[in-house]
């Protein structure tokens, strides 16, 4: 979520360019690989690199070893430096490949990496029928190709509140829309509670507030539209949205230190209760329950709800730690071998890899863990009801927490905010070749 740097980013769009022409040239020994091997049978001999960012290396451990013993098979582990997504796409545009790697399974992130000439088609797969129908195919599709396996809920983003905030202040009912949020923010002013938390110190959790205010609009088909040059960040929807989040701010919905705040001191405000409300992803989970102590403790406190203009709209933000990719590398023992793990891994060792991870299961006949916090499945509910961010929709992510902190900051208007954002959105699009660009 933080910014990337320039480098990373120049380096991510010369990958996207040679990617782009990126050639699939099987093995002379290659034959087409099995289609869905046994989940436990021997694979004694056969090595599967897999690529992980340090964010996501401990989190296959336990099913690497489980699936070791059950086939004989051996997986080197191979850890890519942050960003992790630019290394990534230029070693692969260079032909280097592992078997399988940790990857954002949006459409974006599998039209970047050329999903269709350098991954395995998940088709078939027989994991997929275990999977909730209502979670099934929101991730991991292009077109009706199924490329990646999510392995858990991916970031969702929402209103986290304070229940003795809202309790003081009398609000017994929780808002079904912004215009029913900001009637709430006015009640808890009245009550002495600071409504709403942001850290433009910190700088990316601002990006939040204007992407929720944005959530109708995306799922109207707005960030389509931007893609395809019929829409723009100039435009009334977008101006709209960041007009509204700095009205909110003029008010003093917002903490008042709000241009020297961080996201540390937005989780402690939140639990305490001197911040009612906090717009943030499903990664503040965590931090509360680091402060909290316990689960029961943050269950009491902290409730959560999506929110739009006009709904209880929830924003998905899914990343590399959320999905795992196969790749072709022309090799069909590998291949096969690949395929196997993947199916193990969301087959005979789905319950134990959730179970060592804390995670909220995808799965119905598999339950969740009960170290989970109800918080934590009230959050992922969300993904039922929800539509993809900025990050997940546009063919390219300008700096928008750069500018919206800017503005707070005093250096930036709104018209400002605006053009930046469509300056380096179209400078970005063109970088990686993006038709019409």
């Amino acid at each position: 979520m933080k910014k990337t740097s320039k480098g990373a980013v120049l380096s991510t769009l010369v990958a996207l360019t040679m990617i782009g022409s990126t050639v699939v040239a099987p093995a002379s020994h290659s034959a087409k690989a099995p289609a869905w091997p046994s989940q436990t049978a021997k694979l004694k001999g056969v090595t599967l690199t897999m690529w992980c960012a340090a964010a996501s290396l401990a989190i296959p451990k336990s099913v690497i070893s489980s699936f070791e013993r059950a086939t004989g098979a051996k997986i080197k582990v191979v850890t890519i430096p942050d960003p992790y997504e630019s290394p990534v796409l230029a070693k692969i545009a260079t032909g280097d490949k592992p078997d399988v790697a940790f990857w954002s399974p949006t459409k974006s992130g599998l039209t970047s990496i050329n999903a269709k000439a350098n991954l395995l088609s998940l088709n078939g797969a027989p994991w997929i029928s275990s999977v909730d129908p209502a979670l099934r195919d929101v991730f991991g599709l292009l077109g009706t190709t199924r490329y990646a396996a999510l392995i858990g809920t991916p970031n969702l983003v929402g209103m986290f509140y304070n229940k003795e905030a809202f309790a003081k202040a009398g609000i017994t009912t929780l808002p079904k829309n912004f215009t029913q949020m900001t009637a709430a923010a006015v009640k808890l002013k009245a009550a002495g509670i600071t409504p709403f938390y942001d850290a433009a110190k910190d700088a990316w959790p601002t990006q939040f507030m204007v992407q929720s205010l944005l959530g109708d609009a995306a799922k109207s088909g707005w960030y389509q539209k931007l893609n395809s040059r019929e829409a723009k960040f100039t435009d009334p929807t977008f101006i709209n949205a960041v007009t509204t989040y700095k009205s909110l701010i003029d008010q003093g919905l917002y903490n008042s230190d709000i241009k020297s705040g961080t996201f540390a001191a937005q989780t402690t405000a939140l639990l305490k209760g001197d911040v009612a409300m906090v717009n943030q992803g499903s990664f503040l989970g965590p931090a509360l329950l680091a402060e909290a102590g316990d689960a029961a403790t943050l269950d009491a406190k902290i409730g959560y709800f999506g929110i739009s203009p006009t709904s209880n709209l929830t924003l998905s933000l899914p990343g590399q730690t959320d999905a795992i990719v196969a790749f072709k590398t022309g090799n069909a023992k590998r291949e096969a071998a690949t395929k196997q793990f993947l199916a193990y891994w969301m087959g005979k060792g789905y319950a134990a890899f959730i179970d060592d991870r804390s995670y909220i299961s995808l799965q119905p006949k598999v339950p969740s863990p009960s170290t989970v916090p109800k918080l934590f499945i009230q959050v992922a509910s969300g993904l039922k009801n929800s539509v993809g961010a900025i990050q997940s929709q546009a063919l390219a992510t300008p700096d928008i927490h750069v500018y919206l902190s800017n503005m707070i900051n005093g250096t930036m208007t709104i018209e400002e905010v605006a053009q930046a954002m469509q300056t380096q959105f179209e400078q970005l699009a063109k970088a990686q070749g993006a038709k019409g660009f």
